[in-house]
């Protein structure tokens, strides 16, 4: 298996804030106080949208004691939970990222890079389980959900299946054939492993993942679609039973 938080590592010591949003505008040779404000005001954005589709399922506002933020990266979101928790934690394994949201950190919002104990009222995680082996995000997913209070709250995104991929054996393909290149031809059907710092995405098994909710109460889900350039998710929302 994969050891992608050596992938997080590189990249929060480098593209911090581009490995939370992979747009051209957040890495650092781009990054100017106007994106950096920008950066941040997407997850006040993002948070509302969350906490309204948690709102619509449960009927009343999101209003917690206690609130996690899973893979929180840079406080993108973690900062933005704090409107609607008297408590956040951020959790992440990047130095990198955790050094700038302790940088811009202010409020109630904590930082760490261990798991923490207790149980919340909100568990959050978005744009994180999809780079994780999902045999591992599994095992981690089973954690955090024992750590939710009777009543509480999740938000979750996980990718579950991409557009199909264009046809291995293509016109290159066949052309290096032709050429008597087969080393390149068999590095075209079998690419080696990226490098260390490379960003790469998992598919989950949806029915696991709602297996695993309901084995903890959580009856009652919401699933919305997402799709990001063929790399089709769910956001999950839901309430363990009190």
């Amino acid at each position: 298996m994969r050891d992608t938080d050596a992938d997080w590592r590189a990249i929060g010591a480098t593209e911090p804030f581009w490995g939370v949003l992979t747009t051209p505008q957040y890495k650092r040779q781009n990054l100017n106080p106007e994106q950096y404000t920008a950066f941040y005001a997407s997850g006040l954005g993002d948070i509302r949208r969350i906490t309204s589709r948690l709102e619509h399922l449960t009927g009343k506002p999101v209003r917690v004691a206690r609130a996690l933020d899973f893979g929180c990266g840079t406080g993108r979101l973690s900062e933005a939970m704090q409107a609607f928790a008297d408590h956040v934690i951020g959790f992440d394994i990047s130095p990198g990222m955790l050094g700038e949201a302790r940088r811009l950190g202010r409020g109630t919002v904590v930082y760490c890079d261990e798991m923490p104990a207790g149980k919340f009222g909100w568990i959050n995680s978005f744009i994180v389980f999809q780079h994780i082996p999902p045999e591992r995000g599994m095992a981690i997913l089973e954690t955090l959900l024992d750590r939710l209070e009777p009543g509480g709250l999740i938000s979750l995104q996980f990718v579950i299946y991409r557009d199909p991929p264009p046809a291995l054996v293509g016109p290159g393909f066949v052309a290096l054939i032709r050429r008597g290149s087969w080393r390149r031809a068999w590095r075209l059907l079998f690419p080696s492993a990226p490098p260390i710092g490379s960003v790469l995405m998992y598919d989950y098994d949806l029915t696991r993942i709602c297996a695993a909710c309901h084995r903890r109460g959580i009856e009652e889900l919401m699933l919305v679609h997402t799709n990001h350039g063929g790399a089709h998710g769910v956001e999950v929302f839901g309430r363990r039973n009190d």
